[in-house]
């Protein structure tokens, strides 16, 4: 394991580097915190003469630290001076503190908003493999809890150099008074930060450990939610109540130890802090005060700076602790951003044209990282406005044939072409309007119907997507709601029938007038006559456009002119009009 501090420089480079838009704001914090100070080692610095005045009234006598400015002013007005003196200094520092806290807060909402906007783009240009390793809860409690820990890291971090450089302007100060005094506050400080070094190891072990409890726990409740009609049919509520119940106590002693670890690394390094101040108190009086070496003035205005700078170092150490205790979960996230963007074949910019001629596949293989190979070597043509129906048994590659056909996944081997033309080479956006996809589990949003059509493409106007809905057979359920267009779904749509979601989805598939049609296994989850209203559906949504439906029921491929087999590989013609373009490949399984 690298050291704490070795963790924390690296994360908070990356996170620096990846945060850009937010480095002005860290440029200015850090300056305002800096003359903030300046103005706190002078405060200290004009203590040394208004102690002078103090302990020796003598009119006329030369100050320490200010020379002879105050020369010619009475003793009493010279108290006086330098005591304003000090409280404009203090008032400026406090001001500077202000104005930085403001600046630090701008900075910690900026560079949360844009580290959560990376991750939502990283996470949408990921690929499906990458994806399919992870679950949502996982990905939801990256977005939520530790983008929170990350702001809280930020924050922390804010305060450490806000505290430090407090810090270093009492010890500048603290110099000018007695180089001696601070070469052994200076070692004192050395030992301190060796103990809390050795003790940060354990808390940045307890940090990482929170951070995984924290997303196993996440995906255990993400789970129990979304299956909770299983598990109350299955009346196992006991058994996923103790899952639940050791994955949260995983968790709160994860929190624990973190919690243990921090107040122990706080308690040594108080106790060697306070330790080391009463020795430099007795070291300075043996060796200097008691000789003559340092004078009073010097002497008090030094304790002073080192009464300050104790509290000042006791919050450094103390948020060192907590940003060790968190760095594993900026390592964690930062390793979410880290991941590799989909395709890396780029896609290309071309337009793409109106389907003239159709899709063929050559020769295509995928396997998987694994070595599976559901497809292999797979041949066939579709032709322009014709309907290809895929059958087989699980396991011989349906699902992965139509991500491939999406450009979900890349074929590892051969080619799919688009009237002549490799599919990869269209822009992502003309593509995916260009080919329109109905899955088996329709996703409603949380939003309203005219919104779930639309889904966030631009140009699509309410008498395009009801004249979609009118195709699907969902008009007069759009007259019924007392909204419209406007209702809002609940989550999932949850509160429409089956049949009624995927004619949903259906139009949202094709409000964009697309040239081909993928359907995946669109009526398995329906019952008869669900069934019969979504195959009108689909009939409708067909005519004139290139459609590829995966089904295991003949019911769905009434219409279709062709019939692929990836069992055997075998295309057959299934009406009268269609002819085969070319001998049918065989697909290896």
């Amino acid at each position: 394991m690298p050291s704490s501090v070795g963790a924390t420089k690296a994360a908070l480079t990356e996170l620096i580097a990846r945060l850009r838009p937010s480095r002005v704001r860290l440029v200015g914090t850090i300056f305002v915190l800096l003359g903030a100070g300046v103005f706190e080692g002078a405060t200290v610095g004009l203590l040394v003469p208004l102690l002078a005045v103090l302990v020796t009234p003598t009119a006329g006598a030369r100050l320490p630290v200010v020379g002879d400015l105050l020369n010619g002013i009475p003793v009493g007005s010279r108290v006086t001076v330098l005591g304003f003196g000090i409280l404009a200094l203090v008032g400026l520092k406090n001001l500077l503190m202000v104005a930085g806290s403001r600046l630090a807060g701008a900075l910690r909402f900026r560079s949360v908003t844009e580290l959560q906007r990376q991750l939502l783009e990283r996470v949408m240009a990921s690929g499906v493999a990458t994806l399919e390793r992870h679950t949502s809860g996982e990905i939801t409690d990256v977005f939520v809890s530790e983008a929170y820990r990350v702001n809280r890291f930020i924050d922390a971090c804010l305060v450490f150099v806000q505290r430090s450089i407090i810090a270093l302007s009492y010890v500048g100060a603290m110099l000018a008074l007695s180089w001696r005094l601070t070469a052994a506050a200076v070692v004192v400080g050395a030992v301190v930060g060796f103990a809390g070094e050795r003790l940060g190891r354990k808390v940045q072990h307890s940090g990482r450990e929170l951070s995984r409890a924290s997303g196993e726990l996440a995906r255990e409740v993400t789970e129990v939610v979304g299956g909770l009609r299983v598990i109350r049919t299955t009346a196992t509520e006991a058994h996923f109540a103790k899952n639940f119940g050791a994955h949260s106590e995983s968790h709160a002693a994860a929190d624990v130890s973190i919690s243990y670890s921090l107040a122990l690394q706080q308690g040594v390094i108080e106790s060697v802090g306070v330790s080391g101040a009463i020795g430099l108190a007795l070291l300075a009086h043996h060796l200097w005060l008691a000789t003559g070496k340092l004078d009073v003035p010097h002497f008090l205005a030094f304790g002073f700076g080192l009464v300050r700078l104790l509290p000042a170092l006791n919050v450094v150490y103390a948020t060192q602790g907590y940003i060790t205790a968190v760095v594993g979960t900026v390592e964690h996230t930062l390793r979410w951003l880290r991941l590799p963007a989909y395709p890396a074949r780029p896609f290309g910019s071309e337009r793409f044209p109106e389907l003239t001629d159709g899709i063929r596949l050559e020769n295509v293989s995928f396997s998987y990282a694994d070595g599976h190979t559901p497809i292999k070597n797979l041949s066939c043509f579709v032709p322009a406005g014709k309907t290809l129906a895929i059958l087989g048994p699980s396991g011989t590659g349906k699902s992965t044939l139509v991500t491939l056909l999406l450009r979900l996944r890349e074929p590892s081997t051969g080619k799919i072409s688009f009237d002549g033309e490799d599919y990869w080479r269209f822009s992502a956006i003309d593509f995916h309007r260009a080919v329109g996809l109905v899955e088996q589990e329709p996703f409603l949003f949380n939003v309203s119907i005219f919104e779930n059509v639309v889904c966030g493409r631009a140009g699509i106007d309410r008498n395009a997507v009801l004249a979609a809905l009118k195709l699907v057979q969902l008009g007069p359920l759009i007259e019924r709601l007392p909204q419209g267009l406007d209702t809002v779904l609940a989550e999932r749509g949850t509160t429409l029938s089956g049949g009624q979601r995927q004619r949903i989805a259906i139009a949202r598939a094709i409000v964009t007038n697309p040239h081909v049609l993928v359907l995946d296994e669109p009526t398995s989850a329906l019952d008869a006559e669900t069934e019969q209203e979504v195959i009108a559906a689909i009939d409708a949504a067909s005519v004139g456009r290139t459609t590829i439906i995966v089904t295991h029921r003949v019911s769905a491929m009434k219409h279709a002119a062709y019939q692929l087999d990836l069992a055997t590989g075998q295309v057959t013609a299934r009406t009268s009009d269609a002819t085969l373009p070319q001998p049918a490949a065989r697909a290896g399984v």
